[in-house]
C-alpha cells in the first residue's frame, strides 16, 4: 500500500515490485487491479500490459502504466508515469501528479496495486504460507 502521506504529489516515476515466493507458479499471473487518486483499473487477464490512461478530467494529465511479470526472476512490476498533456512530459509543477497529497477524509493520495496467482503444481495444501516481498519507488 503507497503511504498516507507524501509532502507533494507523485509524478513520475512510480514503481513497485514483488518478488513472488517460489511456491508460486508465475505463468498463471495474468490477474491484477491498481487504484489511486479515487479510481480503479482492472485489465483483463494479460501477463504483460502497457496503456496510456486519459485521467485529464479528474487529474489534468496521462498516466502511462506498465505492468507485467518477469518470469525469469519472478518478479511481478507496475510502473506509473504522470505525464503532462502539453508536453509528453513529466509534470515540472510540484503539485501536479497521479497520487495527490493525501488527507484523511478523501483518500485521495492513497492507492495499491493487488494480484492473484495461483500455488506451484508441488503446492497445493491447505495451511501453506507463501511469503512475499515488495517494494515502492517513488520520484
Amino acid at each position: 500500500k503507497i503511504p498516507p502521506s507524501l509532502p507533494q504529489p507523485t509524478q513520475a516515476p512510480f514503481t513497485s515490485d514483488t518478488r513472488l515466493d517460489s511456491d508460486l507458479n508465475p505463468n498463471s499471473f495474468p490477474g491484477w487491479a491498481a487504484r489511486f487518486a479515487n479510481m480503479l483499473w482492472v485489465p483483463a487477464n494479460r501477463a504483460f500490459y502497457t496503456t496510456r490512461l486519459d485521467v485529464r478530467d479528474s487529474l489534468g494529465i496521462y498516466v502511462d502504466v506498465t505492468a507485467g511479470i518477469n518470469v525469469n526472476t519472478n518478479e511481478i512490476f507496475w510502473n506509473f508515469t504522470s505525464i503532462d498533456p502539453i508536453t509528453g512530459q513529466p509534470p515540472t509543477s510540484p503539485f501536479v501528479g497521479m497520487l495527490a497529497i493525501n488527507d484523511s477524509i478523501t483518500h485521495r493520495g492513497e492507492g495499491f496495486v493487488n494480484y492473484t496467482i495461483r500455488p506451484g503444481t508441488h503446492v497445493s495444501q491447505t495451511g501453506d504460507v507463501i511469503d512475499a516481498q515488495a517494494s515502492i519507488v517513488f520520484d
